[in-house]
């Protein structure tokens, strides 16, 4: 594929409406998550994962679709750690994709909730899904895309925050709303903890919750091999005492995903 954004346009199942209106601070964000040890130390952890797997196979020259790919910065820190790959975005929204683009990641405009993905059957060796898949609204074709255009043996990584975690286990027992969701897209209210930032409200586009459990049963209905599920803990935009001891219990909880913040799965391609 050439360099540039190329735009597609095409039918399918409408969006809700005014949700992804939302304005997403893509683009003005890029130092602070280049310098956020949260977000480059989640993104290694999955690259190290992917790694592991990757060096099973024989295949050494891979096409790697970064789905959702934001301003390109998850692009970025994957194509730095990910051996032996070749890189391409998919995303959503324009401003966005001409930022991934001016950082010289091939980007493809397009929106998987009104259209199909613009690739041919087949094509890709590995799909990664870093955070999208709770903005989704049809889920199921979103996890049939990613099927058609893997490879036969080829490996979907996703990460979503998992809406049973520990710390949503004691807000909820105690009558507050669950972290990573939000009743307002204007402001961050009735949780536990509310981190103290000038960012707009985090996850106040997020349409789908998920257990671990339960997205793992998804995508074996979709004729995906759970690989691997790891606990990769959160991003926290504040340093204190409170998300301190979060990151810690967190860290402690990589090998009990379904108690983590956040999940990776790594799920293999079914031969059908």
């Amino acid at each position: 594929m050439g360099e540039g954004i190329m735009s597609l346009e095409g039918g399918g199942l409408q969006r809700l409406k005014n949700i992804h209106k939302i304005q997403h601070p893509y683009g003005e964000c890029d130092t602070t998550l280049l310098s956020d040890k949260d977000f480059v130390t989640r993104y290694r952890m999955v690259a190290k994962l992917i790694n592991h797997f990757i060096e099973l196979e024989s295949n050494t020259d891979r096409l790697i679709l970064d789905l959702g790919c934001g301003s390109g910065i998850s692009t970025q820190l994957l194509r730095q750690e990910v051996k032996c790959c070749e890189f391409i975005g998919l995303e959503r929204w324009q401003k966005a994709a001409k930022e991934a683009n001016s950082k010289g990641v091939n980007v493809i405009l397009s929106d998987i909730d009104v259209s199909d993905m613009p690739f041919k059957d087949e094509c890709f060796d590995i799909v990664f899904s870093g955070d999208v898949i709770e903005h989704i609204y049809d889920t199921d074709h979103f996890i049939e895309e990613v099927f058609r255009i893997l490879k036969d043996g080829g490996l979907f990584v996703l990460t979503v925050p998992n809406i049973t975690s520990l710390f949503n286990r004691i807000a909820v027992l105690l009558g507050f709303q669950p972290f990573s969701t939000n009743v307002s897209t204007k402001f961050s209210i009735g949780h536990l903890y509310e981190e103290k930032t000038s960012k707009s409200v985090h996850s106040s586009d997020h349409i789908r919750v998920f257990t671990v459990n339960s997205l793992s049963e998804l995508l074996k209905r979709y004729n995906f091999i759970i690989l691997t599920r790891r606990g990769i803990g959160a991003r926290y935009y504040s340093e204190n005492v409170i998300t301190k001891l979060a990151k810690v219990i967190n860290k402690m909880l990589y090998y009990a995903p379904t108690l983590a913040s956040s999940v990776v799965i790594i799920a293999k391609k079914r031969r059908i």
